[in-house]
């Protein structure tokens, strides 16, 4: 076997070695680190990142080669977005040199001037038109119609359930059919209201034993228990109206007993207003009731033609005002006027509602 002479042991030894200590020795070249972002890269990533519009982001220079920005937002988006971007630039050491509002015609705009770390200056003009929100529906045009009286007819009730449209129905306590009319009502979806008997100007004989009315002359407990009673025969009431009245409708201690009563309950209020010195419906608003004030009486006169043009009365002011109450008798002549003639509120672009969609407690109603 040939023999490894020494010395070539040592060369291969030391080639070894030298490469060993090269390779562990020799530093890794790194990338250089990245540039520090302008001003304009700063601001431009803080409102997209806020879900503006790139496209609405414009950039250009200056013939001194000043860098502008323009950005195109709404004014309550500037108002959102203002404190965030001060926030932002100051934590990335930009300074803000200077900011002004000017207004030309709807558009506010607002100028900026930052530097940034590296003393790279940027103006920034926000242009901010006042922001169009979208249209609702218009509002709706409302016409409420009540059929008074009620509870001495099946066959009226039986012919208002037929016409399938939201008439309000105001049924008497303690009439002989009280309970059927309300059952009906209630089967048919209508809605109802108690008629709650109130002296009138006019009434000269007193009050009888049997009968249940408010009366000029009694004390507190006395009108809650008969307001009680006769929530009572129409246990499905929304609300109440007066029926005539105009002895109580004018006493604002009376009127207020009522009302408390009906607010106690959760029910709207309608003044029937069955005199002008009426002080009803402003104590209803005084309490908090809601509650409307009759506008048309529709069938003060029993005739088809007055009817129908009182109920275009009724659908006109509708239209102009916005809603309107209405007011009418389970008459035969006013049964068939409102056969023929409800449909006209489609004519004038009116809506026909229960009493409760017309009811508030601020003026108006």
């Amino acid at each position: 076997m040939r023999r490894i002479s020494f010395p070539f042991l040592s060369l291969l030894f030391f080639l070894w070695a030298a490469c060993f200590i090269g390779s562990g020795c020799r530093k890794t070249e790194q990338p250089p680190p990245p540039a520090e972002p302008g001003p304009a890269e700063m601001l431009t990533k803080i409102l997209t990142d806020q879900g503006l519009d790139p496209q609405a982001i414009h950039q250009f220079r200056d013939p001194a080669n000043g860098l502008h920005i323009k950005v195109e937002l709404g004014l309550d988006a500037y108002a959102a977005i203002e404190p965030l971007l001060e926030k932002r630039l100051a934590d990335a050491a930009a300074v803000i040199l200077k900011k002004e509002k000017s207004q030309e015609k709807d558009v506010a705009y607002f100028l900026w001037q930052v530097a940034g770390k590296n003393q790279d200056r940027l103006t920034v003009v926000f242009s901010c038109p006042p922001e169009t929100k979208p249209a609702g529906p218009p509002p709706r045009k409302k016409a409420a119609i009540i059929v008074d009286d009620l509870g001495y007819s099946l066959e009226a009730v039986q012919i208002l359930c037929s016409l399938k449209k939201p008439i309000t129905l105001s049924i008497l306590p303690f009439a002989p059919l009280t309970q059927k009319t309300a059952e009906l009502a209630r089967d048919a979806g209508l809605e109802m209201m108690l008629h709650l008997p109130l002296e009138s100007l006019s009434r000269s004989a007193k009050k009888s034993p049997s009968e249940v009315m408010i009366f000029k002359g009694m004390n507190r407990d006395e009108i809650k228990r008969d307001v009680e009673a006769c929530l009572q025969q129409i246990p499905w009431s929304k609300g109440v109206n007066n029926h005539t009245g105009s002895r109580i409708t004018e006493d604002p201690g009376m009127m207020r007993v009522i009302l408390e009563v009906l607010k106690d309950k959760g029910l709207y209020f309608i003044d029937s207003r069955t005199t002008r010195y009426s002080v009803a419906f402003d104590q209803a608003l005084m309490l908090g009731v809601p509650s409307a004030s009759r506008k048309v009486f529709i069938d003060a006169v029993d005739n088809g033609e007055a009817i129908q043009a009182k109920l275009e009365e009724l659908f006109g002011l509708a239209r102009e005002k916005g809603q309107a109450v209405g007011i009418c008798h389970a008459r035969p002549e006013t049964l068939r006027a409102l056969q023929k003639y409800v449909g006209l509120a489609k004519d004038y672009g009116v809506e026909l509602v229960f009493a409760s969609e017309v009811v508030g407690t601020k003026r108006g109603s």
